[in-house]
């Protein structure tokens, strides 16, 4: 459970004349209002300026919120609970506030109003804003696809059903007046709405669609402003890339804070690869920048560790609580450093890094390659937990994703360094794994969670594992779900691009096939075999499959809008997606007009043609935490 509680006032530094938030490129931190911060994940004022809320960290601690009073001049610290993610974190101008709280599972979350958890469900409560000394929010049930809308009235503690089971998913909202704007994904439409609701009206006329066909909302204070966009098929991945980086992660809380629930390993690693591949097709400064950043303080996490008194390994490793038994040891995982190293290594390889920073990363990684040669089994072919550890099945051979993880990172590693010992390691992981692939007869290749010894069990003889001493065999395991199948994908690809052999082109082709299979019109499927439509999420990384600027797929359609809104913003990874359809060499505009929202009625204030050139111009309209590429402001929107 959350934990809240007061805790001393930070005094701003009176009568300094600097903006509300600002980024400082040579300490390589955040200002607030006069404090300063390593990270800051997001922030929002209220109506009238007030108060300023906001989710920030310092280096290898946890992020939390804070909420700012400008009339004191203080900061106060609103949360303190690890393990939880704050995010959409608001204010009004009495102080009071509301955000919403996950943990591991992005599926649901928890609604916090003033220190009290106000829902405690099994939906995604998001879309927070406040309306007439209420607060405004609504919920996303993951497994019917769809939104109720909800009204918190903190004076009774009652809840106010606005409507239910809308067949959408909900973004950003604002109120405007006796209307609140919701912007939301329309899953029929295919693309982003933005709607207006009336909560004070009844019957079906509460909910209206303001615009629809690509729109966007702008929440500028009382006049909020709506961006409707069309165009080239190829201009809109750009876009959709640029714009889950500016709106939802422009600020980002994790690359400093600890691995603890795995955010590190399995959020900010795919944010990193959406970036570098970004960069390598734009040649934007500002990303190389934000990746050399993110690096370095990923870097300088482990570094504190080791000199806070942590262990040697503490150096080099990163460690998380996420899969242990009892979530709070920790554990320094393959897998989580794998996930960590294999996009910071793809960076050196890009030459994103500066040199100051490319040396040390490499010593960290080889570093961590030989603490894990105790870990492989040159007779199985396999890398195998620790013995010991506090994990279900400590001793056993790992699954095919996390030793593969490790494949992809040895394959940056050997690119990098020219070592044959990494080259040697991958071609082993390789041809355990080409063993157990198949073929069906229409040519999908596909294979199952663990290595067939897994599944063989083992008897407490044998002394293989101390928290599971004995494992009956499995006969016709299932096959692999499609998230985890991604990563042996793109091992089985990436390896092949780099050494060209084990593995047949018969099974690489194969692959596409398994993407086509499992990625419809009709919806994703949650594992390779048998083919389903039960899924509600498919990994990026399926994307390094498809050709530059596709579009005629199943694939491709489901990005051609932004995202369902399907998980929370910030852990949203199809930045990577669309970067990779992103074609630089296929041109394309992108025509953008922005409304003006007053008294129910849209007002034209802009309409222009955006070339590829200019579109991050356009998405940086969503931005408020500011770039990093130079010292730079964010205002509070008025």
């Amino acid at each position: 459970m959350a934990v809240f509680f007061s805790l001393p006032l930070l005094s701003a530094c009176a009568g300094a004349a600097t903006p509300p938030v600002s980024y400082n490129a040579t300490t390589e931190t955040y200002t607030v209002e006069g404090q300063s911060w390593t990270n800051l994940f997001e922030y929002s004022s209220s109506p009238g300026g007030n108060y300023l809320i906001y989710v920030a960290s310092q280096l290898g601690e946890e992020p939390e919120a804070w909420l700012y009073n400008r009339e004191a001049n203080t900061h106060h610290q609103l949360t303190s609970n690890g393990y939880f993610i704050e995010s959409q974190a608001r204010t009004d101008d009495n102080g009071n506030w509301a955000l919403v709280l996950t943990t591991t599972n992005n599926s649901h979350s928890q609604l916090v109003y003033n220190g009290e958890v106000i829902t405690d469900n099994s939906l995604l409560n998001r879309s927070l804003c406040f309306w007439k000394d209420k607060l405004f929010y609504a919920a996303w049930d993951v497994a019917a696809g769809t939104t109720s809308l909800f009204l918190y009235d903190p004076e009774n503690g009652s809840e106010k059903i606005l409507v239910e089971r809308l067949s959408l998913s909900s973004g950003l909202s604002t109120a405007a007046g006796d209307v609140i704007l919701l912007e939301a994904y329309d899953a029929a439409t295919k693309s982003n709405t933005v709607l207006s609701v009336h909560p004070q009206v009844e019957g079906e006329a509460r909910v209206n669609t303001l615009s629809s066909g690509n729109s966007f909302l702008l929440p500028y204070g009382e006049s909020p402003q709506i961006l409707q966009i069309s165009g080239d098929v190829n201009a809109k991945y750009l876009f959709n890339a640029y714009y889950w980086l500016d709106r939802y992660q422009s600020g980002e809380p994790l690359h400093g804070s600890p691995d603890s629930a795995g955010r590190v390993s399995w959020n900010e690693s795919y944010r990193l690869l959406g970036l570098i591949e970004l960069w390598e097709k734009t040649g934007d400064e500002s990303l190389r920048a934000t990746i050399s950043s993110s690096v370095k303080k990923l870097i300088s996490t482990r570094k504190a560790a080791f000199q806070n008194g942590g262990e040697e390994q503490d150096g080099f490793l990163f460690v998380t609580k996420k899969y242990s038994l009892d979530h709070q040891t920790e554990l320094r995982l393959l897998v989580n450093n794998a996930m960590v190293y294999w996009p910071m290594l793809r960076a050196v390889n890009t030459d994103c890094l500066e040199e100051e920073i490319r040396q040390p990363l490499l010593s960290m990684a080889e570093a961590a390659f030989q603490y894990y040669e105790k870990d492989w089994d040159s007779v199985s072919g396999c890398y195998r937990y620790r013995k010991g550890e506090p994990t279900s099945f400590d001793g056993s051979v790992m699954p095919f994703n996390q030793q593969n993880a490790f494949g992809l990172c040895l394959i940056e590693l050997w690119k990098a360094t020219g070592k044959n010992i990494y080259w040697n390691r991958c071609t082993a992981l390789a041809q355990t794994f080409e063993k157990e692939l198949k073929v069906t007869e229409d040519g999908r290749t596909i294979w199952h969670y663990w290595p067939q010894l897994f599944y063989d069990g083992w008897t407490k003889g044998d002394g293989i594992s101390k928290n599971t001493p004995s494992r009956d065999p499995m006969v016709n395991p299932p096959y692999e779900d499609t998230s985890h199948a991604s990563i042996n994908a793109l091992f089985i690809l990436e390896y092949f691009r780099a050494f060209g052999d084990v593995f047949s082109l018969t099974q690489v082709q194969g692959l596409r096939r398994t993407l086509d299979s499992i990625c419809t019109d009709g919806g994703f499927s949650a594992i390779v075999e048998p083919v389903d439509t039960a899924g509600h999420f498919l990994s990026p990384l399926w994307s390094f499959h498809t050709v530059l600027g596709e579009q005629q797929t199943a694939f491709a359609r489901s990005l051609l809008a932004t995202d369902t809104f399907s998980a929370m913003e910030f852990d949203s990874q199809n930045i990577l997606s669309h970067a990779q359809l992103y074609n630089p060499k296929a041109g394309g505009n992108l025509h953008a007009t922005v409304f003006l929202y007053e008294n129910n009625t849209l007002c034209p204030l802009e309409k222009r043609v955006f070339p590829l050139s200019r579109i991050p111009s356009l998405t940086e309209r969503f931005r408020t935490v500011p770039r990093i590429e130079e010292n730079s402001i964010s205002h509070i929107f008025p």
